[in-house]
Protein backbone atom coordinates (compact mmCIF):
# COMPACT_ATOMS: atom_id res chain seq x y z
CA UNK A 1 0.00 0.00 0.00
CA UNK A 2 1.85 3.22 -1.56
CA UNK A 3 0.06 5.28 1.48
CA UNK A 4 1.69 3.52 4.07
CA UNK A 5 5.30 4.91 2.87
CA UNK A 6 6.70 8.09 4.67
CA UNK A 7 6.57 11.19 2.20
CA UNK A 8 6.87 8.48 -0.94
CA UNK A 9 10.60 7.10 0.30
CA UNK A 10 11.22 3.80 -0.03
CA UNK A 11 9.97 1.63 2.57
CA UNK A 12 12.65 -0.23 5.10
CA UNK A 13 13.21 -3.37 3.33
CA UNK A 14 15.82 -4.94 5.62
CA UNK A 15 14.39 -7.71 8.04
CA UNK A 16 14.69 -7.30 11.27
CA UNK A 17 13.62 -10.86 12.18
CA UNK A 18 15.92 -13.73 13.80
CA UNK A 19 17.28 -16.12 11.84
CA UNK A 20 17.69 -20.09 12.76
CA UNK A 21 21.45 -20.84 13.06
CA UNK A 22 23.59 -24.17 12.82
CA UNK A 23 23.82 -25.58 16.06
CA UNK A 24 26.35 -28.62 16.88
CA UNK A 25 24.89 -28.70 20.69
CA UNK A 26 27.77 -28.41 22.71
CA UNK A 27 30.02 -30.29 20.68
CA UNK A 28 32.78 -28.87 18.13
CA UNK A 29 34.70 -30.33 15.47
CA UNK A 30 38.42 -29.02 17.16
CA UNK A 31 39.75 -26.41 19.14
CA UNK A 32 40.34 -24.25 16.32
CA UNK A 33 36.48 -24.46 15.55
CA UNK A 34 35.91 -23.67 19.10
CA UNK A 35 37.95 -21.05 19.44
CA UNK A 36 36.51 -19.69 15.45
CA UNK A 37 32.93 -20.13 16.34
CA UNK A 38 33.71 -18.09 19.59
CA UNK A 39 35.83 -15.25 17.79
CA UNK A 40 33.94 -14.64 15.14
CA UNK A 41 30.26 -14.57 17.56
CA UNK A 42 31.83 -12.47 20.15
CA UNK A 43 33.43 -9.74 17.59
CA UNK A 44 29.53 -9.60 16.36
CA UNK A 45 28.35 -8.78 19.33
CA UNK A 46 30.91 -6.28 20.22
CA UNK A 47 30.11 -4.32 17.06
CA UNK A 48 26.56 -4.57 17.71
CA UNK A 49 26.83 -3.46 21.31
CA UNK A 50 29.46 -0.73 20.53
CA UNK A 51 27.42 0.39 17.44
CA UNK A 52 24.12 0.38 20.32
CA UNK A 53 26.28 2.71 22.54
CA UNK A 54 27.52 5.13 20.18
CA UNK A 55 24.01 5.53 18.62
CA UNK A 56 22.48 5.93 22.12
CA UNK A 57 25.21 8.89 22.95
CA UNK A 58 24.81 10.54 18.96
CA UNK A 59 20.83 10.62 19.77
CA UNK A 60 21.24 11.91 23.58
CA UNK A 61 23.74 14.09 22.56
CA UNK A 62 21.40 15.74 19.74
CA UNK A 63 23.25 17.23 16.88
CA UNK A 64 22.05 20.25 15.35
CA UNK A 65 23.40 22.99 13.12
CA UNK A 66 24.18 26.61 14.27
CA UNK A 67 23.51 29.89 12.16
CA UNK A 68 25.99 31.61 10.74
CA UNK A 69 28.77 29.31 11.69
CA UNK A 70 28.30 30.50 15.56
CA UNK A 71 27.20 28.46 19.01
CA UNK A 72 24.82 31.23 20.63
CA UNK A 73 26.95 30.32 23.79
CA UNK A 74 26.07 32.61 26.99
CA UNK A 75 28.98 35.16 26.37
CA UNK A 76 28.89 35.60 22.41
CA UNK A 77 31.99 34.23 22.17
CA UNK A 78 33.49 31.68 19.69
CA UNK A 79 32.12 28.36 19.34
CA UNK A 80 33.10 25.07 20.98
CA UNK A 81 35.15 24.08 18.11
CA UNK A 82 37.26 27.12 17.19
CA UNK A 83 34.61 28.94 14.69
CA UNK A 84 36.58 32.06 14.07
CA UNK A 85 39.23 30.44 13.07
CA UNK A 86 37.37 28.39 10.63
CA UNK A 87 35.52 31.21 9.18
CA UNK A 88 38.23 33.71 8.96
CA UNK A 89 40.89 31.38 7.69
CA UNK A 90 42.28 30.45 4.17
CA UNK A 91 39.30 28.44 1.94
CA UNK A 92 41.65 25.51 1.27
CA UNK A 93 42.69 24.62 4.96
CA UNK A 94 38.84 23.48 5.32
CA UNK A 95 37.84 20.03 4.16
CA UNK A 96 35.52 20.61 1.23
CA UNK A 97 31.63 20.27 2.64
CA UNK A 98 32.79 20.07 6.18
CA UNK A 99 32.88 22.75 8.83
CA UNK A 100 33.04 21.53 12.10
CA UNK A 101 31.44 25.57 13.75
CA UNK A 102 28.45 24.21 11.85
CA UNK A 103 27.87 21.50 14.37
CA UNK A 104 26.97 21.70 17.94
CA UNK A 105 25.68 19.30 20.62
CA UNK A 106 22.44 20.55 22.56
CA UNK A 107 22.01 17.50 24.97
CA UNK A 108 23.88 15.50 27.02
CA UNK A 109 25.46 12.30 27.60
CA UNK A 110 26.67 10.53 30.43
CA UNK A 111 29.11 8.52 28.18
CA UNK A 112 29.72 11.25 25.28
CA UNK A 113 31.75 14.09 25.76
CA UNK A 114 32.07 17.09 22.92
CA UNK A 115 35.86 17.23 21.38
CA UNK A 116 37.79 20.54 22.01
CA UNK A 117 38.31 23.51 24.25
CA UNK A 118 35.59 26.07 25.15
CA UNK A 119 37.17 29.19 26.24
CA UNK A 120 41.27 27.74 24.63
CA UNK A 121 40.77 27.21 21.07
CA UNK A 122 41.87 23.93 21.12
CA UNK A 123 41.31 21.65 18.38
CA UNK A 124 39.41 18.61 19.31
CA UNK A 125 42.43 15.84 17.69
CA UNK A 126 45.28 16.24 16.19
CA UNK A 127 47.65 14.09 14.53
CA UNK A 128 51.35 13.17 16.88
CA UNK A 129 53.09 10.47 15.15
CA UNK A 130 52.61 8.41 11.90
CA UNK A 131 55.39 5.90 11.93
CA UNK A 132 56.25 4.31 8.81
CA UNK A 133 55.55 0.66 8.13
CA UNK A 134 57.77 -2.16 9.20
CA UNK A 135 59.91 -4.69 6.86
CA UNK A 136 57.20 -6.49 5.08
CA UNK A 137 54.14 -4.27 5.94
CA UNK A 138 51.78 -1.74 3.88
CA UNK A 139 50.09 0.24 7.23
CA UNK A 140 51.77 2.23 9.64
CA UNK A 141 53.63 0.67 12.78
CA UNK A 142 51.69 3.09 14.80
CA UNK A 143 49.24 6.30 14.37
CA UNK A 144 49.39 8.62 17.48
CA UNK A 145 47.00 11.61 18.22
CA UNK A 146 45.84 13.71 21.00
CA UNK A 147 42.44 14.02 22.30
CA UNK A 148 41.19 17.01 24.26
CA UNK A 149 38.39 16.81 26.82
CA UNK A 150 37.25 20.09 28.50
CA UNK A 151 35.29 18.87 31.64
CA UNK A 152 34.20 22.74 32.60
CA UNK A 153 30.78 22.12 32.51
CA UNK A 154 30.83 18.85 33.84
CA UNK A 155 29.67 18.27 37.69
CA UNK A 156 32.23 16.68 40.05
CA UNK A 157 30.68 13.09 39.91
CA UNK A 158 30.92 13.54 36.22
CA UNK A 159 34.54 14.47 36.01
CA UNK A 160 35.13 11.61 38.43
CA UNK A 161 33.38 9.04 36.02
CA UNK A 162 35.98 10.46 33.17
CA UNK A 163 39.20 10.64 35.70
CA UNK A 164 38.69 6.87 35.32
CA UNK A 165 39.62 6.48 31.63
CA UNK A 166 42.99 5.41 31.87
CA UNK A 167 45.62 3.68 30.34
CA UNK A 168 44.55 0.85 27.52
CA UNK A 169 40.91 1.90 27.68
CA UNK A 170 39.25 2.05 24.63
CA UNK A 171 37.03 5.05 23.42
CA UNK A 172 35.30 5.93 20.10
CA UNK A 173 35.67 9.08 17.74
CA UNK A 174 32.37 10.33 15.93
CA UNK A 175 32.40 12.96 13.48
CA UNK A 176 28.75 14.30 13.49
CA UNK A 177 28.29 16.67 10.60
CA UNK A 178 24.57 18.94 11.11
CA UNK A 179 24.95 20.22 7.55
CA UNK A 180 24.09 16.60 6.39
CA UNK A 181 21.58 15.17 8.51
CA UNK A 182 17.83 14.69 7.39
CA UNK A 183 16.60 14.67 11.09
CA UNK A 184 13.76 12.08 9.81
CA UNK A 185 12.13 9.54 11.83
CA UNK A 186 12.59 6.04 11.71
CA UNK A 187 11.50 4.17 8.65
CA UNK A 188 9.00 2.02 9.41
CA UNK A 189 9.31 -1.87 8.98
CA UNK A 190 6.22 -5.21 9.48
CA UNK A 191 7.38 -7.39 12.27
CA UNK A 192 4.81 -10.34 10.73
CA UNK A 193 2.80 -10.62 14.10
CA UNK A 194 -0.32 -9.69 13.01
CA UNK A 195 -3.66 -9.78 14.55
CA UNK A 196 -6.34 -12.88 13.58
CA UNK A 197 -6.67 -11.59 10.15
CA UNK A 198 -2.74 -12.43 10.06
CA UNK A 199 -1.84 -8.55 9.00
CA UNK A 200 1.55 -7.70 9.16
CA UNK A 201 2.20 -5.06 12.24
CA UNK A 202 4.06 -2.36 11.17
CA UNK A 203 6.35 -0.62 14.05
CA UNK A 204 9.37 1.83 14.15
CA UNK A 205 12.87 0.24 13.63
CA UNK A 206 15.05 0.85 16.38
CA UNK A 207 17.91 3.25 16.29
CA UNK A 208 20.47 0.28 16.81
CA UNK A 209 19.12 -1.32 13.78
CA UNK A 210 18.20 1.49 11.43
CA UNK A 211 21.19 1.16 8.65
CA UNK A 212 19.99 4.88 7.83
CA UNK A 213 20.55 6.17 11.49
CA UNK A 214 24.03 7.65 10.47
CA UNK A 215 22.26 10.06 7.55
CA UNK A 216 19.35 10.95 10.07
CA UNK A 217 21.91 12.19 12.67
CA UNK A 218 24.62 13.15 9.93
CA UNK A 219 27.30 10.85 11.54
CA UNK A 220 30.09 10.91 8.45
CA UNK A 221 32.79 8.33 10.32
CA UNK A 222 33.22 6.45 13.30
CA UNK A 223 37.02 5.46 14.83
CA UNK A 224 38.44 3.59 17.87
CA UNK A 225 40.82 4.59 19.54
CA UNK A 226 43.24 3.00 22.74
CA UNK A 227 44.49 5.72 25.48
CA UNK A 228 48.28 5.66 25.93
CA UNK A 229 47.91 8.46 28.77
CA UNK A 230 46.41 10.78 30.11
CA UNK A 231 47.54 14.56 31.20
CA UNK A 232 45.82 17.37 33.13
CA UNK A 233 46.37 21.18 32.43
CA UNK A 234 49.81 21.35 34.12
CA UNK A 235 50.90 18.52 31.76
CA UNK A 236 51.21 15.53 34.50
CA UNK A 237 50.77 11.86 33.50
CA UNK A 238 48.00 11.02 35.53
CA UNK A 239 48.79 7.69 34.87
CA UNK A 240 52.27 7.27 36.03
CA UNK A 241 52.50 5.04 38.93
CA UNK A 242 54.99 7.41 40.65
CA UNK A 243 52.43 10.12 41.65
CA UNK A 244 51.40 7.92 44.77
CA UNK A 245 54.49 7.72 45.56
CA UNK A 246 55.43 11.54 45.62
CA UNK A 247 52.47 12.34 47.32
CA UNK A 248 51.98 12.81 50.69
CA UNK A 249 50.50 9.72 52.68
CA UNK A 250 50.58 7.77 49.12
CA UNK A 251 47.31 9.23 47.70
CA UNK A 252 47.07 10.37 44.26
CA UNK A 253 46.83 13.81 43.99
CA UNK A 254 44.15 15.65 42.00
CA UNK A 255 44.21 16.43 38.36
CA UNK A 256 45.06 20.40 37.54
CA UNK A 257 42.30 21.86 36.19
CA UNK A 258 39.78 20.65 34.09
CA UNK A 259 40.99 20.13 30.75
CA UNK A 260 42.36 16.51 29.94
CA UNK A 261 44.54 15.94 26.97
CA UNK A 262 44.70 12.01 25.98
CA UNK A 263 47.53 10.54 24.20
CA UNK A 264 45.51 7.74 22.05
CA UNK A 265 46.91 5.19 19.03
CA UNK A 266 44.62 4.96 16.41
CA UNK A 267 43.92 1.85 13.85
CA UNK A 268 46.85 1.83 11.61
CA UNK A 269 44.99 -0.24 9.15
CA UNK A 270 42.35 2.23 9.23
CA UNK A 271 44.44 5.07 8.92
CA UNK A 272 46.43 3.45 5.77
CA UNK A 273 42.64 2.66 4.29
CA UNK A 274 41.41 6.19 4.73
CA UNK A 275 44.89 7.21 3.21
CA UNK A 276 44.46 5.12 -0.09
CA UNK A 277 41.06 6.08 -0.35
CA UNK A 278 39.44 2.99 0.66
CA UNK A 279 37.47 4.25 3.83
CA UNK A 280 36.73 7.85 3.88
CA UNK A 281 35.64 10.03 1.01
CA UNK A 282 37.48 12.78 3.40
CA UNK A 283 40.96 10.73 3.20
CA UNK A 284 42.95 11.73 6.50
CA UNK A 285 41.24 14.77 6.63
CA UNK A 286 38.49 12.81 8.39
CA UNK A 287 40.32 12.98 11.55
CA UNK A 288 40.34 16.61 11.49
CA UNK A 289 36.49 16.12 11.57
CA UNK A 290 35.67 14.47 15.18
CA UNK A 291 34.11 16.13 17.49
CA UNK A 292 32.73 13.68 19.66
CA UNK A 293 34.51 10.82 21.69
CA UNK A 294 32.26 8.32 23.28
CA UNK A 295 33.40 5.94 26.37
CA UNK A 296 32.26 2.65 27.82
CA UNK A 297 32.18 0.83 31.03
CA UNK A 298 34.95 -1.14 31.53
CA UNK A 299 33.54 -4.68 32.29
CA UNK A 300 31.94 -4.44 28.34
CA UNK A 301 34.85 -2.37 27.26
CA UNK A 302 37.54 -5.39 27.30
CA UNK A 303 36.64 -6.94 23.82
CA UNK A 304 40.05 -5.84 22.06
CA UNK A 305 41.94 -7.73 24.57
CA UNK A 306 39.66 -10.78 24.45
CA UNK A 307 39.91 -11.18 20.60
CA UNK A 308 43.08 -10.63 20.95
CA UNK A 309 44.29 -13.49 23.40
CA UNK A 310 41.62 -16.04 20.84
CA UNK A 311 43.55 -14.63 18.15
CA UNK A 312 46.28 -15.61 19.67
CA UNK A 313 45.54 -18.78 20.64
CA UNK A 314 44.69 -19.37 17.17
CA UNK A 315 47.51 -18.35 15.59
CA UNK A 316 49.69 -21.25 16.42
CA UNK A 317 53.24 -21.19 18.03
CA UNK A 318 53.98 -20.85 21.74
CA UNK A 319 50.81 -19.10 22.81
CA UNK A 320 49.14 -21.84 20.37
CA UNK A 321 45.42 -23.28 22.03
CA UNK A 322 47.29 -26.92 22.22
CA UNK A 323 50.05 -25.47 24.33
CA UNK A 324 47.88 -23.21 26.85
CA UNK A 325 45.32 -25.72 27.62
CA UNK A 326 46.34 -29.12 28.78
CA UNK A 327 45.18 -32.37 27.38
CA UNK A 328 43.03 -34.08 29.42
CA UNK A 329 41.37 -30.43 29.53
CA UNK A 330 40.44 -30.02 25.91
CA UNK A 331 37.71 -33.08 25.52
CA UNK A 332 36.08 -31.63 28.70
CA UNK A 333 35.66 -28.36 26.76
CA UNK A 334 34.96 -29.79 23.18
CA UNK A 335 32.43 -32.13 24.82
CA UNK A 336 33.70 -35.48 23.97
CA UNK A 337 35.53 -37.81 25.77
CA UNK A 338 32.79 -39.17 27.40
CA UNK A 339 33.11 -39.05 31.54
CA UNK A 340 33.96 -35.88 32.71
CA UNK A 341 35.18 -36.98 35.41
CA UNK A 342 37.92 -38.49 33.63
CA UNK A 343 39.45 -34.85 34.83
CA UNK A 344 39.59 -35.66 38.33
CA UNK A 345 42.64 -35.86 40.34
CA UNK A 346 41.77 -39.40 41.35
CA UNK A 347 41.31 -41.06 37.80
CA UNK A 348 43.92 -43.27 36.01
CA UNK A 349 44.11 -40.81 33.38
CA UNK A 350 45.16 -37.71 35.87
CA UNK A 351 47.32 -39.69 37.79
CA UNK A 352 49.09 -41.03 34.01
CA UNK A 353 49.05 -37.50 32.92
CA UNK A 354 51.11 -36.48 36.07
CA UNK A 355 53.67 -38.58 36.21
CA UNK A 356 54.77 -38.56 32.91
CA UNK A 357 54.52 -34.63 32.64
CA UNK A 358 57.32 -32.16 33.84
CA UNK A 359 56.91 -29.61 37.07
CA UNK A 360 52.95 -31.36 37.42
CA UNK A 361 52.66 -32.15 41.24
CA UNK A 362 52.11 -35.70 41.46
CA UNK A 363 48.75 -37.17 43.45
CA UNK A 364 50.38 -38.61 45.83
CA UNK A 365 52.94 -35.91 46.43
CA UNK A 366 52.93 -34.13 49.75
CA UNK A 367 50.69 -30.64 49.97
CA UNK A 368 50.77 -28.07 52.61
CA UNK A 369 47.18 -27.84 54.08
CA UNK A 370 48.20 -25.11 56.33
CA UNK A 371 45.73 -24.18 58.58
CA UNK A 372 43.10 -26.25 56.87
CA UNK A 373 42.56 -28.17 60.08
CA UNK A 374 42.13 -26.95 63.64
CA UNK A 375 43.19 -29.74 65.63
CA UNK A 376 44.51 -33.48 65.19
CA UNK A 377 40.43 -34.86 65.66
CA UNK A 378 39.32 -33.02 62.65
CA UNK A 379 42.10 -34.06 60.90
CA UNK A 380 41.54 -37.27 61.49
CA UNK A 381 37.72 -36.95 60.97
CA UNK A 382 38.56 -35.57 57.64
CA UNK A 383 39.82 -38.66 56.05
CA UNK A 384 37.83 -41.33 57.85
CA UNK A 385 38.70 -44.76 57.09
CA UNK A 386 42.30 -44.17 56.38
CA UNK A 387 45.35 -44.71 58.39
CA UNK A 388 46.43 -41.86 60.36
CA UNK A 389 49.98 -41.28 60.86
CA UNK A 390 50.95 -37.89 62.57
CA UNK A 391 54.62 -37.04 63.29
CA UNK A 392 55.85 -40.71 62.38
CA UNK A 393 52.79 -42.13 65.25
CA UNK A 394 49.99 -43.86 64.52
CA UNK A 395 46.66 -42.24 65.23
CA UNK A 396 43.55 -44.60 66.03
CA UNK A 397 40.22 -43.80 65.34
CA UNK A 398 39.26 -44.55 69.18
CA UNK A 399 42.40 -42.29 70.08
CA UNK A 400 41.37 -39.31 72.07
CA UNK A 401 43.70 -38.08 73.40
CA UNK A 402 43.76 -34.45 71.50
CA UNK A 403 40.32 -32.91 72.13
CA UNK A 404 41.70 -29.87 70.31
CA UNK A 405 42.56 -27.73 73.44
CA UNK A 406 46.42 -28.46 72.79
CA UNK A 407 48.68 -25.79 70.61
CA UNK A 408 47.29 -25.08 67.27
CA UNK A 409 49.63 -26.18 64.72
CA UNK A 410 49.84 -26.59 60.87
CA UNK A 411 49.88 -29.44 58.68
CA UNK A 412 51.32 -31.07 55.84
CA UNK A 413 49.73 -33.99 54.11
CA UNK A 414 50.69 -36.64 51.98
CA UNK A 415 47.64 -39.58 50.52
CA UNK A 416 48.96 -42.56 49.79
CA UNK A 417 46.59 -44.93 48.01
CA UNK A 418 46.45 -48.36 48.03
CA UNK A 419 45.13 -49.25 45.07
CA UNK A 420 41.74 -50.47 46.29
CA UNK A 421 43.76 -53.31 48.66
CA UNK A 422 43.27 -51.83 51.62
CA UNK A 423 42.44 -48.30 52.96
CA UNK A 424 44.60 -45.38 52.00
CA UNK A 425 47.11 -44.12 54.16
CA UNK A 426 47.41 -40.36 55.37
CA UNK A 427 51.43 -38.59 56.07
CA UNK A 428 50.86 -35.41 57.88
CA UNK A 429 53.50 -33.72 59.77
CA UNK A 430 53.19 -30.49 61.70
CA UNK A 431 55.00 -27.44 61.93
CA UNK A 432 53.94 -24.58 64.18
CA UNK A 433 51.19 -22.16 63.86
CA UNK A 434 52.42 -18.38 63.67
CA UNK A 435 50.22 -16.70 66.30
CA UNK A 436 51.02 -13.08 64.59
CA UNK A 437 47.50 -13.65 62.10
CA UNK A 438 44.54 -15.01 62.25
CA UNK A 439 44.27 -17.64 59.25
CA UNK A 440 41.20 -20.27 58.78
CA UNK A 441 38.58 -20.93 61.97
CA UNK A 442 36.28 -23.23 60.02
CA UNK A 443 35.74 -26.35 60.85
CA UNK A 444 35.40 -28.12 57.17
CA UNK A 445 33.19 -31.28 56.99
CA UNK A 446 35.17 -34.34 55.12
CA UNK A 447 33.40 -33.44 52.15
CA UNK A 448 34.71 -29.73 52.16
CA UNK A 449 38.04 -30.77 53.06
CA UNK A 450 37.53 -33.52 49.80
CA UNK A 451 36.90 -30.44 47.29
CA UNK A 452 40.06 -28.44 48.65
CA UNK A 453 42.10 -31.45 48.44
CA UNK A 454 41.15 -31.89 45.04
CA UNK A 455 42.03 -28.07 44.51
CA UNK A 456 45.78 -28.88 45.45
CA UNK A 457 45.71 -31.67 43.22
CA UNK A 458 46.28 -31.29 39.32
CA UNK A 459 42.93 -31.84 37.40
CA UNK A 460 39.78 -29.72 37.06
CA UNK A 461 37.61 -29.60 40.45
CA UNK A 462 33.90 -27.98 40.33
CA UNK A 463 32.20 -26.85 43.62
CA UNK A 464 28.47 -26.97 42.96
CA UNK A 465 26.33 -25.66 46.26
CA UNK A 466 23.64 -23.71 47.52
CA UNK A 467 24.24 -20.32 48.80
CA UNK A 468 25.28 -20.40 52.47
CA UNK A 469 27.32 -23.83 52.88
CA UNK A 470 30.74 -22.22 52.33
CA UNK A 471 31.80 -22.29 49.01
CA UNK A 472 33.21 -18.69 48.89
CA UNK A 473 35.48 -20.28 52.30
CA UNK A 474 36.74 -23.25 50.43
CA UNK A 475 37.85 -21.61 47.53
CA UNK A 476 40.00 -19.00 49.29
CA UNK A 477 41.44 -22.20 51.84
CA UNK A 478 42.69 -23.33 48.36
CA UNK A 479 44.05 -19.90 46.95
CA UNK A 480 46.11 -19.93 50.75
CA UNK A 481 47.36 -23.67 50.27
CA UNK A 482 48.44 -23.00 46.86
CA UNK A 483 49.92 -20.12 47.79
CA UNK A 484 52.05 -21.63 50.44
CA UNK A 485 52.38 -25.81 48.02
CA UNK A 486 53.53 -23.37 45.20
CA UNK A 487 55.24 -20.38 46.42
CA UNK A 488 57.12 -19.96 42.55
CA UNK A 489 53.85 -20.06 41.03
CA UNK A 490 51.08 -17.54 40.15
CA UNK A 491 46.91 -17.77 40.54
CA UNK A 492 45.02 -16.52 38.64
CA UNK A 493 41.25 -16.06 40.35
CA UNK A 494 38.32 -15.12 37.74
CA UNK A 495 34.54 -14.63 38.58
CA UNK A 496 31.86 -13.65 37.34
CA UNK A 497 31.03 -10.54 39.08
CA UNK A 498 33.39 -8.01 41.19
CA UNK A 499 31.84 -7.72 43.85
CA UNK A 500 32.49 -11.43 44.07
CA UNK A 501 35.88 -11.04 43.39
CA UNK A 502 36.49 -8.68 45.45
CA UNK A 503 34.70 -10.70 48.81
CA UNK A 504 37.38 -13.26 47.78
CA UNK A 505 40.59 -11.01 47.34
CA UNK A 506 39.20 -9.49 51.18
CA UNK A 507 38.92 -12.76 53.05
CA UNK A 508 42.38 -13.89 51.29
CA UNK A 509 43.63 -10.00 52.98
CA UNK A 510 41.93 -11.04 56.44
CA UNK A 511 43.52 -14.34 56.96
CA UNK A 512 47.45 -12.85 56.91
CA UNK A 513 49.28 -15.39 55.56
CA UNK A 514 49.29 -14.17 52.46
CA UNK A 515 51.86 -11.65 51.80
CA UNK A 516 49.91 -8.08 50.41
CA UNK A 517 52.81 -7.26 48.38
CA UNK A 518 52.52 -10.37 46.20
CA UNK A 519 48.36 -9.60 45.76
CA UNK A 520 46.73 -7.88 42.41
CA UNK A 521 44.08 -6.81 41.53
CA UNK A 522 43.00 -6.45 37.94
CA UNK A 523 39.79 -5.23 36.71
CA UNK A 524 37.07 -2.02 36.88
CA UNK A 525 36.08 -3.43 39.98
CA UNK A 526 39.43 -2.54 41.34
CA UNK A 527 38.05 1.00 42.76
CA UNK A 528 35.82 -0.61 45.09
CA UNK A 529 38.11 -2.54 46.81
CA UNK A 530 39.47 -0.12 49.11
CA UNK A 531 35.85 -0.03 50.96
CA UNK A 532 35.36 -3.51 51.57
CA UNK A 533 38.83 -4.80 53.36
CA UNK A 534 40.31 -3.35 56.17
CA UNK A 535 43.83 -3.10 54.21
CA UNK A 536 44.79 0.39 52.94
CA UNK A 537 47.48 -0.64 50.31
CA UNK A 538 46.64 -0.13 46.81
CA UNK A 539 46.30 -3.34 44.85
CA UNK A 540 46.34 -2.07 41.78
CA UNK A 541 48.92 -2.08 38.92
CA UNK A 542 49.67 1.43 39.99
CA UNK A 543 49.13 0.54 43.21
CA UNK A 544 51.67 -2.57 42.96
CA UNK A 545 54.60 -0.44 41.58
CA UNK A 546 53.99 2.68 43.77
CA UNK A 547 54.54 0.27 46.73
CA UNK A 548 57.58 -1.33 45.15
CA UNK A 549 58.94 2.32 44.71
CA UNK A 550 58.68 3.38 48.11
CA UNK A 551 59.75 0.32 49.58
CA UNK A 552 62.90 0.52 47.11
CA UNK A 553 63.36 4.31 48.62
CA UNK A 554 63.13 2.95 52.12
CA UNK A 555 65.93 -0.03 51.35
CA UNK A 556 68.21 2.54 49.85
CA UNK A 557 67.57 4.74 52.87
CA UNK A 558 68.94 1.96 55.20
Amino acid sequence: DDDDDDDGKEPYSTSTSSLSLPKLNARFLSPGDYLLRNFRLFRLESAYEIRGGVVDVVRRMRPGRVADGYANDADGGGDYYGADDAIEGDDDDVTPGWSPAKTEFRGWARMGMPLGSVKRDRPGLRLIRVDPPRLGERVPASVVAEVVLDLHSCASSLVREWDTVGEFDNLFLVCCDATIMTGDAAPMTTTGMGGRDGDEERRRVPDEEDCTFPRRYGVRAVRGCMVLEVRDEAGTVLSDPALAYEAEGGKRPEPKGKLRFLRVALDPAQYAADAGGRGSPLGVDVYETFNLVVRRHGRENNFKAVLETVRGLMSGGANSVYRSVPSWLMPVLLGYGGDPTMANYASPKMRAFAERTTGVTSPSAALDYGDTFLDSKHLRDSFGGCKLIVDGKEVAGNDKSDDGSSERKKYRVRVIENNGQDSARVDATTYPFPPSYAGNDIRFTPNQVSAIRSGLNPGLTTIIGPPGTGKTDVAVQIIANLYHSFPSQRTVIVTHSNAALNDIFSKVMERGDVDERYMLRLGSGEKYLESTSSSRHDFTKTGRVSHIMHRRGELLEK
